[in-house]
């Protein structure tokens, strides 16, 4: 489990863990480090990107973003692997611009592995001022999907659409020729969280890129693999897993030791648990979770395997918080 508590820095956090029954066994400080900027003219960003950026009031970008940058626009494959909250969204939507620029037929698709990060993301990519449409499980209807691939220059799906929609359907009598349209026109498929791609999920996913890289080559009649962009905080061998999953080679890591964006001090707590927790019914994550939960104006951030895991999660700390306002009114009654 991994814990990110950016306001708790007056606030006895070795207290918290072990009234939640867990032993400290080791404690680790990372120093805070200042931001490193690149003026983002030294890029050779076009004139819509410029606009992008001062309409966000943004002078600069960091290090790590401009590198990535760079290495897209002049056609490289891409993977970063910077911390958590250092931008990679906007390195996404300024080399998604950079090609749409250049070519006006090109087009974006971007990968997300679940639904609810498609949702999340469509509305920060309609802010590069392009026409974005997404395609999953709530979009049924056969023209709306087909509408989404035609009419727009980024189209946001998952793994499992671009399975059974995208190549599932190119035979398709009314959707075949949309699809290939589209296909045709891709110049950019960017990836995120990879992290998650893995096991079956990772396998069937490289089948899955190998199959479009293949239809794209074929229906563009040229021997060239479409640009990827690849994205994950936490990926050991990074450009290995970005060519495992996606079949190109020679990706560029732009990953800690360029990474230009600010960080504090954080602490960092190896825990486990308390021998005597088990018989007082504590020594779980969700008593640590609900514990961090209970403390005013303190914002915390959990981390576990699978959706199972962080529903069991978010289910027991709720009971937690029940059975105690349960007791708080007890407690009142008896006044």
């Amino acid at each position: 489990m991994e814990s990110y508590c950016p306001k708790l820095s007056n606030i006895n956090i070795e207290k918290i863990i072990k009234d939640s029954g867990f032993n400290i066994c080791n404690k680790k400080v990372e120093e805070k480090r200042d931001a490193v900027f690149v003026c983002r003219n030294d890029i050779g960003l076009s004139k819509r990107s410029l606009q992008f950026l001062n309409e966000r009031g943004i002078e600069s970008l960091w290090r790590h973003q401009a590198e990535a940058i760079k290495e897209s626009i002049i056609g490289n494959n891409v993977c970063i692997t910077t911390s958590t909250s250092s931008g990679k969204t906007e390195i996404f939507q300024l080399s998604a611009i950079e090609v749409l620029e250049k070519n006006k037929n090109s087009k974006i698709l971007a990968i997300y592995p679940m639904k609810a990060l498609n949702r999340q993301q469509l509305e920060r990519w309609t802010k590069t001022g392009y026409s974005v449409g997404k395609i999953d499980g709530d979009v049924s209807d056969w023209e709306e999907r087909q509408q989404a691939l035609s009419n727009n220059r980024i189209v946001v799906m998952t793994p499992d659409v671009m399975h059974t929609f995208l190549l599932g359907k190119i035979n398709d009598a009314r959707l075949g020729e949309s699809i290939k349209d589209f296909i045709k026109d891709v110049s950019l498929v960017i990836i995120d969280e990879l992290h998650l791609y893995k096991g079956i999920f990772g396998t069937n996913s490289a089948y899955l890129f190998r199959r479009f890289n293949n239809l794209h080559r074929l229906l563009c009649n040229k021997d060239i693999f479409v640009q990827y962009i690849t994205a994950s905080a936490t990926l050991p061998n990074a450009t290995e897993h970005s060519y495992n999953i996606t079949g190109v080679p020679n990706f560029v890591e732009i990953g800690a030791e360029q990474d230009g964006s600010p960080i504090s001090q954080k602490t960092f707590y190896f825990i486990e648990r308390n021998s005597d927790a088990k018989n007082e019914g504590k020594g779980f994550v969700t008593d640590l979770v609900y514990s961090l939960s209970e403390i005013d104006d303190a914002k915390s951030i959990t981390f576990v395997e699978g959706r199972q895991k962080t529903g069991d999660v978010v289910n027991d700390s709720l009971r937690k918080k029940n059975r105690k306002e349960e007791e708080d009114w007890d407690d009142y009654d008896n006044v």
